[in-house]
């Protein structure tokens, strides 16, 4: 294909870097690839590593197995593009458009996904180990086995989002919307903090929440049968309306939380700060 457009090109394997076969600089290629658009391209293999790519159009593109290390994404269009085993680490793709996007058993580990619109992508198995999605909306998404150690999700929008088999170890979802989402099979919730995030309708049954922060947090009609809630924080929690049925909440501190209507049938009560202010020591 002529360099002048590149919609539906191949350029698999194509190492798109400095010193590579084309006879542009690394800059004429971004500028080329920044003015024109590569909807369904293919540039599975590439070499992309470090590139300035803001607001390109890439719907479509085929990024199988592509390197996009330290690349600067911010703003471009990727909806549906296709990201299966590629390498995204420290990437910036802040307000990024990721919607249906394929990004299963992807490298997005560092990576800065602020803002970015994730809604319907499939993330299974993907590395966003301290990855910055602050703000991003991630609406409707697969996250089974996705690893999110240490990940920033403060205020972004979770709803319906699946976690299961997924690490939330030290995972931060303060102020974050996770109306309905399914933790209950979450592989490690360890150190995760839920301070004032919105859980209405979550379900976390039978989840290990030991020492989680939930302080603040909203959890409306939420799931929390056979939870384990040993130690877990949730001062001025929203409890009402809750399924706390044979729950464990040894240690908690439950001061100011509201319980109204909260299903609490079986539930464990050892060392437990009640609302009123009393230690309801049933152990």
């Amino acid at each position: 294909k002529a360099l002048n457009e590149c919609a539906g090109c191949d350029l698999s394997g194509a190492a798109i870097t400095i010193g590579s076969n084309w006879d542009s600089s690394i800059e004429d290629i971004e500028l080329y690839m920044a003015k024109r658009s590569f909807h369904n391209a293919n540039l599975a293999g590439a070499n992309l590593s470090g590139a300035d790519l803001i607001r390109a159009y890439l719907s479509g593109a085929d990024l199988s197995g592509a390197d996009l290390s330290g690349a600067n994404l911010s703003y471009t269009d990727f909806e549906e593009a296709n990201f299966k085993d590629a390498d995204l680490s420290g990437a910036n793709l802040s307000y990024t458009d990721f919607k249906e996007a394929n990004i299963k058993d992807a490298d997005l580990s560092g990576a800065n996904l602020s803002g970015a619109d994730l809604t319907r992508a499939d993330l299974k198995n993907t590395d966003l180990s301290g990855a910055d999605l602050r703000l991003a909306i991630i609406l409707n998404i697969n996250l089974t086995r996705a690893n999110l150690t240490g990940a920033d999700l403060r205020k972004a929008d979770l709803r319906n989002t699946n976690f299961t088999k997924a690490n939330l170890n030290g995972a931060n979802f303060s102020d974050a919307n996770l109306d309905s989402v399914n933790l209950s099979n979450a592989a490690n919730l360890e150190k995760a903090n839920f301070s004032n995030a919105n859980l209405t309708w979550a379900k976390l049954a039978r989840a290990d929440l030991k020492e989680v922060n939930l302080s603040g947090a909203n959890l409306k009609y939420a799931d929390l049968s056979k939870a384990d809630l040993s130690g877990a924080k949730l001062k001025e929690t929203d409890l009402s309306k809750a399924d706390l049925s044979k729950s464990n909440l040894s240690d908690t501190d439950l001061t100011k939380t509201n319980l109204k209507n909260a299903t609490l049938d079986g539930a464990i009560f050892c060392r437990t700060m009640m609302p009123w202010g009393e230690v309801n020591d049933g152990c």
